[in-house]
């Protein structure tokens, strides 16, 4: 470790921060420690995202901490409020950022992300007036399926506008930031169409684990199989996250269905809407799999790794979370909805893309999975080697500040 690290200080800002939370900004913070170098973490008062709201509530999980500054586990956290303006809060500011920075003078501000840019035009303006490196996640979303047809309602001059706003103070942020960090192939091109000169100054990045942390857990592999009845000689299906229409469950329910054997499992891991839920079993009862299909409850992020150990193929449907590369970590092979933005996920022969929401294609994926169990091994082996190499946060890390 460079003893230069120890002295530069470093400000991280996220949207949301909870130790507890293993997402980008945890991968980030742990790493920056470890390196040594003198961290703040910036955010709001918000642990977690708000799509998490009803899953906390119903667990009595803590949502919120106040403003201020203070020690949260390792880490040192600043908290400010948010203010949030137009429809639905779709515009954020986050008053006293600019002065925190002129108070912390950083050496390096890692800002995620672009997606944030009302708040974003405040650190690029910082950075032409200081002196520290500003760089900037780019993670839009390009993955989510939705159950309603498109509307067109025609030329909105509001719509215009905003789009105006948005892509202005994106380019702004764009070209005040000494590296762009797209964390994926969509998002490289996104940055890129963006402002194209960005492309001089990408430092492609993806989503990672901790390696040293997330690997094959023989004894949870043992103890998860024998609670839930799943003999040595079967095989588990898994599927993680969220289960909605928009992730397309059913789809891997159908396709268990069409496999039509009876020593294959399926087990969703996730919170589910009792709708949804029952429209699950249903297809279940009337395929006559009901006992293959395991519903486990929304776990803990650091208790999921177990899960995947205890099975043997990874799966999912409609959109993928960053627990793909978990299972990946695990030594599973894993089938992904085939969307740009996920080919390095799967780029050592260590799974397959899958048509979105697309019931037959999942199957033949499966069955060729399936048919050879050597297929499974051989896989899994080149995914937890894809893990090690290049997803997982040292390495991330190091590539940004290189």
């Amino acid at each position: 470790m460079n003893m230069e690290n120890k002295r530069q200080k470093v400000v991280l800002f996220a949207m949301y921060f909870s130790e507890d939370f293993k997402y980008m900004e945890n991968g980030f913070a742990e790493q920056f420690l470890r390196m040594g170098y003198d961290l703040t973490i910036v955010t709001s008062t918000r642990l977690y995202p708000k799509n998490y709201t009803k899953i906390l509530r119903d667990k009595n999980i803590e949502e919120t901490r106040p403003a201020g500054e203070a020690m949260e586990g390792p880490y040192k956290v600043v908290r400010l409020s948010l203010k949030e303006y137009g429809r639905n809060g779709g515009y954020v500011t986050m008053p006293g950022f600019t002065g925190l920075l002129k108070r912390i003078q950083p050496d390096i501000v890692l800002f995620q992300s672009l997606e944030l840019f009302t708040i974003g035009v405040f650190a690029a303006l910082a950075r032409i007036t200081s002196k520290f490196d500003f760089y900037i996640v780019v993670n839009k979303r390009f993955d989510t399926l939705s159950d309603q047809p498109e509307q067109s309602s025609g030329f909105s001059f509001r719509e215009a506008l905003k789009d105006a706003l948005m892509r202005n103070c994106q380019r702004f942020c764009l070209w005040a930031a000494d590296r762009v960090l797209p964390m994926n192939e969509f998002n490289i091109d996104y940055a890129c169409s963006v402002y194209s000169q960005a492309k001089q100054k990408l430092v492609p990045i993806t989503l990672g684990v901790d390696a040293d942390k997330i690997y094959l857990k023989p004894d949870q592999r043992t103890k998860i199989r024998d609670e839930y009845g799943i003999k040595n000689d079967e095989t588990l299906i898994i599927s993680t996250g969220k289960i909605a229409p928009y992730k397309a469950t059913h789809v891997i329910v159908e396709a268990l269905a069409s496999i039509g054997r009876s020593d294959v499992k399926l087990m969703l891991v996730g919170k589910a809407n009792e709708d949804y839920r029952q429209r699950l079993t249903d297809i279940a009862i009337n395929a006559g799999i009901q006992d293959q299909v395991y519903f486990i409850p929304w776990v803990p992020s650091d208790e999921l790794h177990h899960y995947f150990s205890a099975a043997d193929v990874a799966v999912w449907g409609g959109s993928a979370t960053i627990s793909t590369i978990e299972a990946s970590a695990v030594g599973l092979p894993v089938i992904i909805p085939e969307y740009h933005g996920y080919e390095h996920r799967i780029k050592n022969e260590n799974g397959y893309f899958v048509k979105p929401a697309n019931t037959t294609d999942l199957t033949h994926k499966l069955n060729q999975l399936l048919s050879n169990k050597s297929n499974i091994t051989e896989m899994g082996k080149r995914g937890r080697e894809l893990v090690e190499k290049e997803l997982n946060w040292n390495s991330i890390v190091q590539k940004i500040l290189v």
